[in-house]
């Protein structure tokens, strides 16, 4: 199974009103622990920062912030509306219309439910279901899909040969709700209460009592407020960088004798040795093989954990700098993606039109991601006191703490003139709630995608990569950085998808006789 990428692994809430408590780690362990941690060792520079020497996770960061040149904002202003529509041709109705065409569960229930749930007492409740949230609706469907498989596995039975009493038998219960979540066995209590049997079924009764421990290491809380202290890192950030740590201790506890009397929270780094490291480095390049990591996980899984032993280092928190000798898995960072064409991008856009019981405000973020390339946690955090309506721009902060102020195309700027005056006294344009509602915009996004005929993946980040594509074509390379807020020439060509066809267009102006290469 190829893992996904790593910046949807999520594996911990951050709690960013924590102190800054040096010494919560006495607090867990006991003396002889905070020897093996190397608490003692102290030294003078303890809050330098050296980016020479340590990579801390490889996280960029930038003192000055990532505004758009002075000297070229003119320029960019001035001809920013020209260059978006030489970028695509759509059209985008911005005029305000609140009529809803037909809501977008009664498409999933349709083209998803139908085919793929195929039980007359799965359908008939999903179908009173049409009302709740894309979110709740989505849900319900991936509960749904771990059920029926389960329960083809046991009652050797296709799924639409099941009958109300396969659902109702007890005997069966606790292997059906071993794969299901908490918040999927309240909604399958709800399904079976619909059958409206004669005793009720109460699902906590059949569930095995695990308690999942949760992934609060001192350690990495601690790493957490260093980088939040020394280079701003964002909430969003961490997650990726987490979850490659989370996987190391696991895999450290389960293959390797020392730590096996350990859990997630009581894992000793100290102990980690340089050459378990490298078994670690070893054990990922066999699930690539094995193909049960992609290659760029791997590569990324390990950087990010050398970087986090590298800060415990540096802040003295272990004895030795155990990564001196390890290097990194070689992976291709760029993989070439198909783009969608304008046509396809239209009928996205009109999607958004015929289902969206928001489509002002679907259509405001879309042109957020594909006129401005903002990500999809941006766009979830945008306030209404980021907006200058005067000076037609936006300040926003990226995932890695960097501050920009970017220039408004004409599009984006009518359609937040609209929704403004929709939209009431909200601190958020598009919610009360950013963590809470990016989950149901991918799924949202992701329909519309679906809707709209659509099979690149990526989910919301393809329209970044869409985005710099388009951008690149029609602007120098200056500006290019700046309107996507990248750093490095090498983070933007990981973004440009050029089809064959443009490239071998750009050669021949290249040559003084206008003929150009046909190797291509």
């Amino acid at each position: 199974m190829q893992t996904q990428d790593p910046i949807q692994l999520s594996i911990f809430d951050f709690n960013l009103d924590e102190p800054e408590i040096e010494d919560s780690i006495d607090n867990l362990f006991t003396e002889n622990d905070m020897v093996r941690f190397g608490k003692g060792r102290k030294g003078s520079h303890e809050n330098a920062i050296s980016r020479k020497e340590y990579s801390d996770l490889g996280i960029e960061f930038s003192p000055s912030g990532n505004d758009v040149y002075k000297k070229d904002l003119y320029h960019v202003e001035s001809g920013l509306d020209g260059m978006i529509n030489r970028m695509y041709d759509l059209k985008i109705n911005i005029e305000l219309n609140n009529e809803v065409k037909g809501n977008i569960n009664e498409w999933i229930f349709t083209n998803i439910v139908s085919e793929q749930l195929n039980t007359r007492y799965v359908k008939k409740f999903m179908l009173a279901k049409l009302d709740a949230s894309i979110r709740v609706y989505s849900i319900n469907i991936n509960m749904f899909e771990k059920v029926l498989s389960v329960m083809e596995r046991l009652t050797k039975k296709k799924a639409n040969e099941f009958v109300r009493e396969d659902f109702l038998n007890i005997e069966y219960l606790r292997d059906v709700v071993k794969p299901l979540n908490s918040l999927e066995q309240q909604y399958y209590q709800s399904f079976l209460n619909s059958l409206k049997p004669f005793t009720k079924i109460c699902l906590k009764n059949y569930v095995d009592k695990k308690e999942k421990l949760k992934f609060n290491h001192p350690l990495v809380n601690y790493a957490e407020r260093v980088l939040r202290k020394e280079r701003n890192t964002q909430p969003q950030s961490f997650n990726s960088y987490y979850s490659a740590v989370q996987y190391f201790v696991k895999w450290a506890i389960l293959t390797l004798n020392r730590f096996k009397n350990y859990n997630l929270n009581t894992f000793i780094f100290n102990m980690v040795t340089s050459e378990n490291l490298d078994d670690y480095k070893s054990f990922l390049i066999k699930q690539v093989k094995e193909d049960e990591l992609s290659e760029i996980y791997a590569k990324r899984n390990l950087q990010y954990v050398r970087g986090f032993f590298q800060l415990l280092f540096r802040k003295k928190k272990i004895l030795n700098d155990v990564t001196t000798y390890l290097t990194n898995i070689n992976a291709d960072e760029y993989f070439y993606r198909q783009l969608p064409s304008d046509k396809e991008i239209q009928k996205l856009v009109n999607a958004i039109e015929q289902y969206s019981s928001d489509p002002m405000g679907d259509k405001l973020a879309l042109s957020l991601m594909i006129l401005m390339g903002f990500r999809g946690c941006e766009v979830a955090s945008l306030r209404w006191a980021d907006i200058n309506f005067s000076t037609r721009s936006i300040s926003i902060t990226d995932t890695k703490g960097m501050d920009a102020v970017l220039p408004i195309p004409s599009k984006i700027y009518d359609l937040l003139i609209l929704y403004q005056r929709s939209s009431g006294d909200k601190k958020y344009i598009f919610c009360d709630n950013p963590k809470a509602f990016i989950y149901g915009f991918r799924l949202l996004f992701d329909t519309y995608q679906l809707i709209a005929g659509w099979d690149y993946g990526g989910g919301l980040h393809l329209f970044r990569h869409i985005f710099v594509t388009r951008l690149i074509m029609h602007c120098p390379p200056r500006i290019v950085k700046s309107l996507t807020r990248h750093i490095s020439d090498d983070t933007v060509a990981k973004y440009v998808h050029l089809e064959r066809k443009f490239v071998k267009n750009e050669l021949k102006k290249l040559s003084y006789l206008g003929g150009g290469s046909n190797d291509l």
